[in-house]
């Protein structure tokens, strides 16, 4: 008896139950004590403090810039120190916006196996759109 040839939706099918069946099996991705961590390295009192400055920085002219750098040297130091910090800080954003993208993906992955995950879609556009998330929108001149 001859078998039938895979088709392209057989296929699609084998890798969405392959795809459940890993988010299945996967363990949590982090401990308690990873999450606690995480949040911390970006409220601590030493980070918010270096974001406060580095926004500050932002309220300043380029030329009030030019002017603080050119000045005393101590300054020029700590501004150095701001600039290092800026880079660290911005690379951990970004590692942090790779982590939080992943738990989405998470999410979503397992609210595909809802047979009515058209109408929870729809519930959750319906309250964000209440919501005030647009308060995030910001823009940088």
């Amino acid at each position: 008896m001859a078998t039938r040839k895979p088709t392209q939706q057989d296929r699609e099918d084998a890798q969405i139950d392959k795809l459940f069946a890993d988010l299945g099996a996967q363990p949590p991705q982090l401990s308690d004590e990873e999450r606690i961590e995480l949040e911390n390295r970006f409220t601590s009192h030493e980070v918010e403090a270096w974001r406060r400055l580095l926004l500050g920085t932002l309220t300043q002219s380029g030329a009030e810039l030019v002017k603080a750098a050119k000045g005393d040297a101590e300054l020029a130091v700590d501004m150095q120190c701001a600039a290092e910090q800026a880079k660290w800080y911005a690379e951990r954003l970004r590692e942090f916006a790779c982590v939080i993208e992943s738990a989405g993906r998470r999410i979503g992955l397992a609210l595909c196996s809802r047979p009515d995950l058209e109408a929870i879609q729809a519930a959750a556009a319906a309250s964000r759109d209440r919501s005030e998330a647009d308060t995030w929108k910001v823009t940088v001149h």
